[in-house]
C-alpha cells in the first residue's frame, strides 16, 4: 500500500485501567506510518505515568502533549488535538478512545476505503466510520455489531438524518485532511466532535462506512458514553424521562443553529432552507413542528425513536430554547 501519513488523536482522563491495552493495540497495527498524539485532561490516577512511559519508549510514535491544560470534556479535548494535528502534514486523522482495542489491520482497512473514494475526486471531504464489536471489561462479547445492538442504520448518512441523530462513533471513525480543514474549529454548540464532523461531511462531502467491526468497544462502569441495547424495554424506560428527551432534542437544534451560522454561505439552498426551518422549531406550534419534520424528512433511525421524537417535540418551547442557548449544555 502507498504510504500515507496518519495522525491518531487520543484524549485521556483517568484511564489507567485499560490504557496500556489500547496503546498496545495501536502499536501492533499492520500499517506503520502513523503518529499518536495524546492530550490528557488532568487525570488524577496513573494515566500520565503510562503516557510518559510509552512516549519515552516509543518517541517517534507516541507524542504526549503534557501541557497541563484542563479543557473539561472530551469534545473540547479532541478539538484541541485537531488544531495541533492540522499544523502538521498528516493526510488522515483517526480518533481513539482510551479504553478500547483496535483490530490489528484497522488503519489499513480505512486507508483502502479512502483510496477508493478519492479516486472519484481527490479534494473531496470524507468521513469513514465502521461498526464496532461491543465487549465487557474483560473483552467478552456482548454484541458482534453495535449497529444492530443500538438499532443504528449507517445508510442514514444524509444531512436530514444526521441533524436529529448521529450514527457515527468517534473511536471508529477517520477523516481526511480536506474534511478536517472544513470542520475546524468544532462548533461551540456541537454535541460531540464526531457528530459535528458527520454534519460537515454530509453537507459538503461524503459519509461512508465499513460494515465490519474494527474496534472492540469496551463497556465498563467509567464509560463517558456507552452502547445501549435499544429494545422495547429500553424505549419505554427512555420515554419516562421527559426532561432529558426534550433537552436532547433542544441540543440538536442548538447544534443546527451553530452549524447554520458557520456555513450558511456555503450551503446549497435546500440545505439552508432545512436548517432554517429546524432552528425555528421552538417558535412554532406543534402542527408547525410536525410539518417541518415531515417536509424535510428529519427522521430518526427506527420506529420507536421516531415515535418518542415526534411526541416530545411538542415540549420544545421558545423559553426553554432561550435558556439552553445561553447555557453551556
Amino acid at each position: 500500500m502507498e504510504e500515507r501519513t496518519v495522525a491518531i488523536l487520543m484524549a485521556t482522563y483517568n484511564g489507567e485501567q485499560f490504557l496500556a491495552q489500547q496503546l498496545n493495540s495501536i502499536l501492533t497495527q499492520t500499517y506503520k506510518n502513523w503518529v499518536l498524539l495524546v492530550h490528557d485532561d488532568g487525570s488524577e490516577d496513573g494515566t500520565v505515568d503510562i503516557l510518559e512511559e510509552y512516549s519515552i519508549k516509543y518517541p517517534e510514535k507516541v507524542v504526549f502533549i503534557n501541557d497541563g491544560l484542563k479543557l473539561g470534556n472530551a469534545k473540547d479535548n479532541f478539538s484541541y488535538l485537531i488544531g495541533i494535528a492540522l499544523e502538521k502534514d498528516f493526510e488522515y486523522f483517526f480518533f481513539c478512545d482510551q479504553d478500547d482495542i483496535w483490530i490489528e489491520n484497522k488503519i489499513e482497512i480505512f486507508l483502502q476505503k479512502f483510496k477508493q473514494i478519492e479516486n472519484l475526486r481527490e479534494d473531496l471531504p470524507i468521513l469513514l466510520h465502521s461498526d464496532l464489536r461491543v465487549v465487557d471489561s474483560n473483552l467478552d462479547v456482548i454484541s458482534d455489531s453495535m449497529w444492530r445492538y443500538q438499532k443504528l442504520n449507517p445508510e442514514c448518512k444524509t444531512l436530514n438524518y444526521l441533524l436529529v441523530q448521529n450514527n457515527v462513533t468517534g473511536c471508529a471513525c477517520a477523516v481526511n485532511r480536506a474534511l478536517l480543514k472544513k470542520a475546524y474549529p468544532i462548533g461551540g454548540k456541537a454535541i460531540m466532535h464526531d457528530w459535528w464532523l458527520a454534519l460537515v461531511a454530509s453537507a459538503f462531502g461524503v459519509v461512508d462506512f465499513i460494515s465490519k467491526p474494527t474496534v472492540l468497544y469496551r463497556q465498563h462502569g467509567k464509560n463517558d458514553t456507552g452502547a445501549k441495547n435499544v429494545d422495547v424495554k429500553y424505549a419505554v424506560k427512555k420515554c419516562t424521562r421527559k426532561d432529558d428527551l426534550v433537552k436532547s432534542i433542544t441540543k440538536t437544534i442548538l447544534q443546527a443553529q451553530n452549524f447554520l451560522s458557520t456555513y450558511e454561505d456555503c450551503l446549497k439552498p435546500e440545505q439552508r432552507d432545512m436548517l432554517r426551518a429546524y432552528v425555528q422549531i421552538p417558535y412554532v406550534s406543534y402542527i408547525g413542528k410536525l410539518l417541518t419534520i415531515f417536509r424535510f424528512k428529519l427522521f430518526k433511525q427506527n420506529f420507536l425513536r421516531n415515535l418518542g421524537f415526534l411526541w416530545y417535540l411538542r415540549y420544545v418551547r421558545e423559553d426553554l430554547y432561550d435558556i439552553c442557548n445561553n447555557s453551556n449544555i
